[in-house]
């Protein structure tokens, strides 16, 4: 599999017309040692999905679903309900959004969609301190039904697909946000390396 590293500046502007990608935002897990499905999480106020959804918007994404199903059986089986209720055609491209990665910044969505202007056909992935994390945006002619064992990342492994590394300084990331002791501190660090904060 090949492997690009890239160190890219986000644009001043947002550069994503609606048709070429969409966010699908996996949201089916029950949370258990959140203490509820994270769907309905909050902080701040608002919800994790609203905080997504702000990020997103900020970025020129508002295409996007939330990708709710009880029968999910993990997120990858989510993210394959989701895909298969669009009307085709399916767009460009998909950025894959977990909710429980709120704390991510507008700039490192529109550097990896710069990214993927850049590489089409490639698998765009953000790293921070060389660790890579969420979001990530996968080609719309990926082959979600593809049989493997292991999920997203089994999936990804055996597509045979390029993969580019992003680097940002966006700690956000990597905070899978699996309890509430999670959000005081990582809050505060991640919104401090945000510039427009």
């Amino acid at each position: 599999m090949n492997r690009i590293w890239t160190k890219l500046i986000a644009p001043s502007k947002p550069l994503m017309p609606s048709a070429d990608i969409i966010a699908i935002i996996p949201a089916s897990g029950k949370g258990a040692r959140f203490g509820m499905p994270k769907v309905n999480a909050s902080f701040r106020g608002r919800s994790f999905c609203d905080h997504i959804i702000s990020c997103l918007s900020d970025a020129g994404i508002n295409d996007y679903r939330v990708a709710n199903y009880p029968e999910a059986t993990d997120m990858l089986h989510s993210i394959q309900i989701a895909i298969k209720e669009l009307c085709p055609p399916l767009p460009n491209a998909f950025l894959i959004y977990p909710v429980d990665h709120p704390l991510v910044l507008a700039s490192t969505i529109t550097k990896l969609y710069s990214a993927h202007r850049r590489y089409p056909s490639a698998i765009i992935k953000p790293l921070f301190k060389n660790r890579s994390g969420h979001p990530i945006i996968v080609p719309g002619d990926m082959d979600f039904d593809a049989s493997v064992e292991g999920g997203l990342r089994a999936l990804i492994r055996a597509c045979g697909k390029m993969i580019v590394y992003v680097e940002t300084d966006d700690m956000g990331i990597l905070q899978n946000i699996n309890s509430p002791k999670d959000l005081p501190a990582t809050l505060s660090i991640v919104h401090a390396l945000d510039p427009d904060s």
